[in-house]
């Protein structure tokens, strides 16, 4: 996220970091699930794809497509502060 990209406007790399924000403070049955459904099925979850819906059209699609290999490097690091 501190990198990418370094030429985004700030109003997009802040929307971005609020995002995150929030993902980073879902509830545990958001984060995980339960063994009867994924967490992703949470409500919890409804609002932020829809900000993050917001954010890629804010951004256009493909000014993030042609990123995506670094987005996703950046996102894997992120998941590794949570070890299983």
């Amino acid at each position: 996220m501190k990198h990418f990209p370094a030429c985004l406007a700030p109003a997009l790399q802040q929307r971005l970091h609020i995002l995150l924000g929030r993902c980073e403070a879902l509830c545990w049955e958001a984060y995980v699930g339960t063994p009867e459904n994924n967490g992703f099925e949470h409500p919890q979850w409804q609002p932020l794809r829809e900000q993050a819906r917001q954010v890629l059209d804010l951004l256009g699609w493909q000014t993030v497509r042609e990123h995506i290999n670094e987005l996703a490097q950046d996102c894997r690091a992120a998941l590794k502060k949570w070890p299983d």
